[in-house]
């Protein structure tokens, strides 16, 4: 697994990685189009899937899969960011692509925000998820939210799952142990249960 660099300006800067695998290899989001990369990852043997967590880091996701001929992975509520798509996720729960490979719909920065859970370790997050090192805690988005109440509802369903790593699209990524990083998890959720009780 690979952490690209290249980060497109089209998608903020967003961050991009790579997966290796024996079945086919995985772009997740898009870094900028760059000849460096293209030989890279045509030396590993090209890109089978690009998963696109979310409308706003599909850069240049479109002329990576016209180049690889790969499929492009996003949720139909956020389609519309690239049209042409080869897979249009309809589905508002889990499912499995193909063995290590769990998409998990996480619905509140955007309508179609997704997650990718990897061997049941690497947790890929988009702009839904990241580590905040002047915090030192588990953060979601606070503005350019299309729904709170989503936003707090995926991020609960994600207690239902062991990772140790965050990987998002901004913000740090993190290493903990899976026990630690559920209690971290807990402690964003706890936090919701605070700011709900006060509004009310």
């Amino acid at each position: 697994m690979y952490y690209t660099g290249f980060n497109s300006g089209k998608s903020f800067g967003a961050n991009s990685y790579f997966i290796h695998h024996q079945e086919g290899n995985w772009l997740i989001d898009s870094p900028r189009y760059v000849p460096h990369l293209l030989k890279a990852f045509d030396r590993m043997g090209g890109i089978k899937y690009i998963f696109l967590s979310h409308e706003d880091d599909v850069a240049e996701a479109a002329r990576y899969a016209s180049w690889f001929g790969g499929t492009r992975i996003i949720h139909a509520h956020d389609a519309a960011a690239m049209p042409g798509a080869e897979w249009i996720v309809k589905e508002s729960g889990p499912f499995q692509v193909i063995p290590d490979f769990l998409v998990i719909p996480v619905p509140g920065h955007t309508p179609g925000s997704m997650a990718l859970l990897y061997k049941q370790r690497f947790l890929f997050t988009g702009d839904h998820l990241w580590w905040d090192r002047e915090t030192n805690t588990l953060e979601v988005p606070s503005v350019y939210v299309w729904n709170e109440e989503q936003l707090h509802r995926s991020t609960r369903c994600l207690m239902e799952y062991q990772f140790e790593w965050v990987l998002p699209g901004h913000g740090s990524r993190i290493n903990l142990p899976g026990t630690q990083m559920r209690l971290e998890l807990s402690r964003v959720v706890q936090r919701f249960h605070k700011a709900e009780s006060l509004r009310a």
